[in-house]
């Protein structure tokens, strides 16, 4: 795996448990 590839993955992470943390913010402010 190239190392393009690995930080693709990583950012791709962070931002999936970004989306993820937004999500459980916004079920539990509504």
């Amino acid at each position: 795996m190239s190392p393009e590839q690995k930080l693709q993955r990583i950012t791709w992470k962070k931002r999936s448990s970004v989306e993820d943390l937004a999500r459980k913010m916004a079920c539990l402010g509504g």
